[in-house]
């Protein structure tokens, strides 16, 4: 059984190549903060596909065997990415709440 974790960061008025930069930069603070071996993180472009696409912002998905370390990883990238947004002075930015979702055997629930 594992779990599995959701976040969407939408960034008002960001260029697509400033997205790529900050999905680079997650990236390089993940392999600085050693995440244990059994914790798969995904940080990629979040964007919407409508005649061209539109990038909107960062996504970020977590999976690991326990659902406390998963909320923990999130929180620190949530950290990093708001480090980012006062950096860059990127005032319009919305994250939804994470939502955790339960495997087991194959399926995946939504934890109540």
């Amino acid at each position: 059984m594992s779990f599995i974790s959701h976040r969407a960061c939408h960034l008002v008025g960001v260029k697509d190549e400033d997205i790529d930069r900050f999905v680079g930069e997650i990236k390089s603070f993940l392999r600085e903060a050693k995440i244990p071996e059994t914790y798969t993180v995904n940080v990629y472009k979040d964007q919407i596909t409508c005649c061209g696409h539109l990038p909107i912002g960062v996504a970020i998905e977590i999976e690991g065997p326990k659902e406390q370390p998963i909320k923990n990883l999130d929180e620190k990238i949530l950290g990093k990415l708001k480090e980012i947004c006062g950096r860059e002075r990127i005032k319009d930015h919305e994250c939804s709440s994470v939502e955790i979702l339960q495997n087991i055997k194959g399926s995946i629930f939504i934890q109540g």
